[in-house]
């Protein structure tokens, strides 16, 4: 399950587990020994979900993932790409689904708006609205 933020990723797996599903977690700033840990976990099948930041996509490469969530619609499509290119590598059934809202546009536009280099940032801000309008125009 991707996360915008490091503590959804946290808090999306406490429910989960509160709720009897085994569930981890993996974000940019967790220490390494941390990381490995629970990606080791996922990978040996000890957690049967990982909550992620897109950091997550760094190294891993598990063909047998059946499910990608997204709790918020990526910074763009390049990334939802990538993202949703880790379920089903092995070839069978898998699914992909966002969970859009409106209001992540709000955290992702102050993100980009911190960017410094101006061509970065409005490349940042054309990226974000083509993702808004292609999970908008998916809902009709």
């Amino acid at each position: 399950m991707y996360c915008a933020k490091q503590k959804d990723t946290i808090d999306l797996a406490c429910e989960l587990n509160q709720a009897n599903i085994k569930a981890i977690f993996v974000h940019g700033d967790l220490k390494n020994s941390d990381r490995k840990r629970n990606i080791q976990a996922w990978t040996s099948r000890k957690a049967d979900v990982i909550c992620a930041t897109k950091s997550f996509g760094m190294g891993i490469d598990e063909k047998c993932v059946r499910l990608v969530i997204h709790m918020t619609f990526p910074e763009s499509i390049q990334d939802y790409v990538q993202e949703i290119g880790r379920a089903g590598r092995d070839g069978q059934w898998s699914l992909c689904t966002v969970f859009f809202k409106h209001e992540d546009r709000s955290y992702l536009l102050h993100n980009i708006m911190s960017i410094e280099d101006e061509n970065h940032r409005l490349y940042k801000y054309k990226s974000m609205n083509e993702a808004a309008g292609f999970f908008d125009n998916s809902l009709t």
